[in-house]
C-alpha cells in the first residue's frame, strides 16, 4: 500500500508527529534516560522508539502520546478544562444523529 498524499491536512499530521517527536527526544535525553530505558518504560522496542523520536506516522499515535506523558509532556494542557471540553463533546455528540446517511448525488436538489 503506498503513501496517502491529502496535501496540506496530512502534511500538518506529519509535520506534528515530528515535532512531538523532537520533544519527546529533548525530554528523554533532559531526564538522562537512554532509549532502551524510555522503551522499557512503555513497554516497546528501541527500534520502534527511535522511530516515534523521528516521527514515522506508522507508529501508533497512542504509543507516541504515552513515550510523551512518561517523559512529562503535557499534551492537553490544564486538566480541569480538559474534562470541561471532553464533557462538552460528549453532550454533543449525545444530541448529534447516532448514524450519517450520505444522499447520493444525484438524488440531491438544492433548488437552483
Amino acid at each position: 500500500m503506498g503513501r496517502r498524499k491529502f496535501g496540506e491536512c496530512v502534511y500538518e499530521s506529519k509535520r506534528t508527529l515530528v515535532m512531538m517527536g523532537h520533544a519527546i527526544a529533548v525530554m528523554r535525553k533532559t531526564r538522562k534516560w537512554t532509549k532502551a530505558e524510555l522503551a522499557d518504560r512503555v513497554g516497546i522496542t528501541t527500534e520502534t522508539l527511535t522511530r516515534v523520536e523521528k516521527g514515522d506516522d506508522d507508529v501508533s499515535v497512542g504509543i507516541t502520546f504515552d513515550c510523551a506523558v512518561i517523559v512529562g509532556i503535557d499534551l492537553f494542557g490544564d486538566k480541569k478544562l480538559m474534562n470541561r471540553a471532553d464533557l462538552c463533546y460528549r453532550v454533543i455528540l449525545d444530541l448529534m444523529p447516532k448514524r450519517i446517511v450520505s444522499v447520493p448525488a444525484s438524488e440531491f436538489d438544492d433548488g437552483f
